[in-house]
């Protein structure tokens, strides 16, 4: 579907966006001062009409014409002299120094020329670039929202449900999803009808490996196909992946603390595998060096505290006691999530999720 760039931001590209021309697509004042010729400099120059001089005539030897950042060069000017370089002499006359061809002038494609990719396709549309390439009067192509029903089984105040859903909002805004509360268990036709009228389905709670969880009595009556089962992300919470009347649905343990390993690391590549959004593309994410060990092959994801140095940013794991999977007052104490996909040493690069 095509859009206004502004009406399509978080979709995710159908289609790459070049710049149609050059930009500027003329020679371009890129300081607030007097347009000038060089070889009148240095001198005192009389200031004229701007307006005069917009059109088809050429300034004149001797003449000076004030103009703005962003104003189109006028004809005959190749230099700029600042503001702040000149000195007025009576009412309508400049005193110049030297100021040589060129300076202050931005030249025909000079921000971006003509083919140029800016937005690449398979990405999700951000809002800056949104507003520039609605400022430039251009259109975009974006694939369709796929639609997610989140469901999470909790009689109580849902806390995983809850921040599920802001990441979801957060970190996939090509995605339009419905959250609900389901405060007892699932039967096939309930799900069923759940899911109607959606592309896939999240369901939080009942996938642990307890004969009692509700996705073992699914597998076990042959419900749904199972694509993959048991994916440990954090110690004792695996995560499944099954396909109920041909749309995926993936099945997560429902412990506060865990939500966010198993949102990163699981989650958000299938919402962008629905929604059709390349890996490689940012999500709103930083690179930071990790300060201790993770001597361990599973992947997780680490709540950290961040540090800002002149180098870089240091991430700092909470305490392993802090990292429990119920301590869900870890969240705020936690500047964000960083994810882990193996053994990975002291002083390591990784990539941390704020936690919004």
């Amino acid at each position: 579907m095509r859009k206004r760039p502004i009406e399509a931001v978080g979709q995710v590209l159908a289609s790459e966006v070049a710049i149609p021309n050059d930009v500027p697509p003329y020679p371009t004042v890129a300081f607030d001062g007097y347009a000038v010729r060089s070889e009148d400099t240095p001198g005192t120059l009389m200031v004229i009409d701007r307006d005069k001089y917009y059109g088809e005539v050429e300034l004149e030897r001797g003449y000076a014409i004030r103009v703005n950042t962003g104003d189109p060069l006028p004809k005959g000017c190749d230099a700029v002299a600042p503001l702040e370089s000149v000195i007025m002499v009576g009412e309508n006359h400049v005193k110049v120094p030297r100021i040589p061809r060129g300076l202050n002038v931005d030249e025909p494609g000079a921000y971006g020329v003509k083919g140029e990719v800016i937005a690449n396709r398979n990405c999700p549309l951000g809002y800056a670039t949104a507003v520039v390439l609605d400022y430039m009067g251009l259109m975009v192509d974006v694939y369709e929202k796929p639609r997610v029903i989140l469901m999470s089984i909790h009689g109580g105040y849902d806390v995983t449900g809850l921040l599920f859903a802001k990441l979801i909002s957060h970190y996939a805004p090509w995605v339009d999803y419905k959250y609900i509360r389901i405060a007892t268990g699932l039967s096939y036709d309930e799900l069923s009808s759940h899911l109607r009228g959606y592309h896939a389905g999240i369901i939080i709670g009942g996938a642990g490996p307890s004969k009692n969880d509700l996705l073992e009595k699914f597998v076990e009556k042959g419900i749904g196909n199972v694509v993959f089962r048991g994916v440990d992300i954090k110690g004792g919470r695996p995560s499944s992946l099954i396909k109920l009347d041909g749309k995926p649905v993936l099945w997560i343990s429902g412990p506060p603390a865990t939500f966010s390993s198993t949102f990163f690391l699981l989650a958000l590549p299938f919402l962008k595998s629905l929604g059709k959004c390349e890996e490689q593309c940012s999500i709103g994410y930083l690179k930071a060096k990790l300060m201790s060990e993770y001597p361990h092959d599973k992947p997780t994801g680490l709540y950290v505290k961040l540090v800002y140095k002149e180098d870089g940013v240091e991430a700092y794991p909470l305490s392993p006691e802090k990292q429990r999977i119920m301590n869900y007052l870890l969240i705020p104490r936690s500047h964000g999530v960083a994810l882990i996909t193996g053994r990975t040493s002291h002083g390591s690069f990784v990539p941390v999720f704020y936690l919004p």
